[in-house]
């Protein structure tokens, strides 16, 4: 399916819905919008927005694993902005996805995956993404937020690797929380910020390693939080308001 510039798809329930699997391409001027924006089921999707796509409930769905490539001046947007699931997810981003910031995450991968969010391009929600199931990797060199007072920038729940580069920003109650119980990785070159009463700005409950580069800083009412496994912590750059390790 291609919507091209001027196009305009409202469905009720979907505005567009593939059952084997395919490509879903939205050009720059075009509008797809629905309960659901779009879902792909029944095989690996390939969404391509430089448009518009909105979703009451999820602005788009793939259950089956595949791609999303939202460009420059995309936007995707829904209670829940992008949620991949059934296989692996690799999601690049160069506009705006977006999620509802009390309730909803602007990108869920079900099944891991790779986020890649460009500069000047922007991932919010309660969650900015928010990682089950599989381990995730995060490369960012744009904006990912959360909630500040009851969400965060990255949630990933079986551990992953998260690159924050220079310019880049991660914020949330939690900048970058990784729960459970297997470890995590994460190397800051750009900002990554908790909330300054209540938040941190790296939670890792299993462990893992947190390399703060040169001009890298990380800040919250505790900068680094690591729970009853070991962590290793090497910095080079900001750590503000405390670092709490195991003792």
């Amino acid at each position: 399916v291609t919507n091209a510039a001027g196009g305009a798809i409202n469905g009720v329930q979907v505005g567009v819905s593939l059952a084997a699997g395919g490509l879903v391409s939205v050009q720059s001027g075009g509008t797809i919008s629905g309960l659901q924006g779009v879902r792909i089921s029944g095989g690996a999707g390939t969404l391509v927005n430089a448009g518009s796509m909105t979703g009451g409930q999820i602005g788009a769905v793939l259950s089956a694993g595949g791609s999303v490539t939202n460009q420059t001046g995309g936007q995707i947007a829904g209670s829940h902005g992008v949620a991949v699931y059934g296989a692996a997810a690799t999601v690049v981003n160069a506009g705006t996805i977006a999620g509802n910031s009390t309730s909803g995450f602007g990108v869920t991968l079900g099944a891991g995956g790779t986020v890649t969010n460009q500069a000047s391009a922007t991932i919010t929600g309660l969650a900015g993404i928010f990682a089950a199931t599989i381990a995730a990797t995060v490369v960012n060199s744009g904006s990912i937020g959360g909630n500040l007072t009851t969400g965060s920038g990255i949630t990933l729940k079986v551990g992953g690797a998260v690159t924050n580069q220079a310019g880049g920003t991660i914020s949330g109650n939690r900048g970058i929380y990784a729960l459970g119980s297997a470890a995590a990785t994460v190397s800051n070159a750009g900002s990554i910020a908790g909330n300054l009463t209540s938040g941190s700005g790296v939670t890792l409950t299993g462990g893992g390693t947190v390399t703060n580069q040169a001009g890298g800083t990380i800040s919250g009412s505790y900068g680094v939080v690591a729970g009853s496994v070991a962590a290793t912590v090497v910095n080079a750059g900001s750590i503000g308001d405390g670092t709490s390790l195991p003792t």
